[in-house]
């Protein structure tokens, strides 16, 4: 009897990680959205890289750190030493969402940074999750006592992004909506919208992120397209350019740490 063994496609691979919502490998998924731009990609490289990271900044963690000790420590490391940071003199090339190319060149946008520093924030044991904000995403972290609240950090600039910042985000969208109470987004509304997004949405986002870049930049590219991968040229046309994330804090080390929300009596 003759055995076959074939090799699974792209899609195949990627449909494998992404069937089940229990133990979804996101770190795994979101590299993989690469393969049908880059076949040759190897998977487990990108995979040992970032443990490679993740095991530097542990053996730099004393036994004793708490949470907010954890997420200084892992901020310097991401955004100072290894230099991560967001693209902004070419925000909308496809190759941002790529985790294999940010890994070389170190420049990414807000979902693809958010999925490593969220990967580097777990081998810590930060409560970390992401952050489906309208526009950018963000990642926040929740601190238990006694500072008890969470921290919004945006991934492009590693800033922290308190109560102020986040409602001036969001009035625009509901000037009209009458959702606005003496000129600032109800506590509600702001709640609502920083509740954290799961694996599977992570990777969607990224995904679609491209689609984005192939719109709005129309410049040379390929997107996946839902679990397909479609590949799209385009011809050069304007520059675009990002907007601008909203931070007040004056260092990646310093926090805006949001309180919990307090339930009616």
């Amino acid at each position: 009897m003759d055995f076959k063994l074939e090799v699974p496609t792209a899609l195949g691979y990627f449909a494998s990680l992404v069937q089940s919502d229990e133990h979804f490998p996101l770190l795994e998924a979101a590299a993989s959205l690469a393969q049908d731009e880059y076949p040759e990609l190897d998977i487990q490289q990108v995979l040992d890289q970032v443990d490679q990271f993740s095991n530097k900044l542990k053996q730099r963690l004393p036994a004793d750190a708490g949470s907010l000790h954890k997420l200084r420590l892992l901020n310097k490391f991401f955004f100072e030493e290894l230099g991560f940071a967001g693209n902004l003199n070419n925000y909308y090339d496809p190759d941002n969402s790529y985790l294999h190319v940010m890994l070389r060149t170190r420049r990414g946008i807000p979902i693809s940074l958010a999925v490593l520093w969220l990967e580097l924030a777990a081998s810590l044991d930060l409560d970390a999750k992401g952050v489906g904000f309208p526009g950018h995403f963000l990642v926040k972290v929740r601190l238990p006592f006694p500072h008890e609240g969470q921290v919004v950090i945006d991934p492009f600039t590693g800033q922290s992004l308190g109560k102020e910042d986040l409602m001036e985000r969001l009035a625009p969208m509901h000037a009209e909506s009458g959702l606005i109470r003496d000129g600032a987004v109800s506590d509600e509304l702001l709640q609502h919208y920083l509740r954290p997004a799961t694996s599977r949405e992570i990777v969607a986002r990224n995904s679609r992120s491209r689609l984005g870049s192939i719109t709005c930049c129309v410049s040379t590219s390929r997107m996946a397209f839902g679990q397909g991968l479609s590949t799209i040229a385009s011809t050069p046309a304007t520059t675009c350019f990002p907007t601008p994330g909203i931070a007040r804090t004056s260092s990646r080390s310093e926090f805006a740490v949001l309180s919990k929300p307090r339930r009616p009596r």
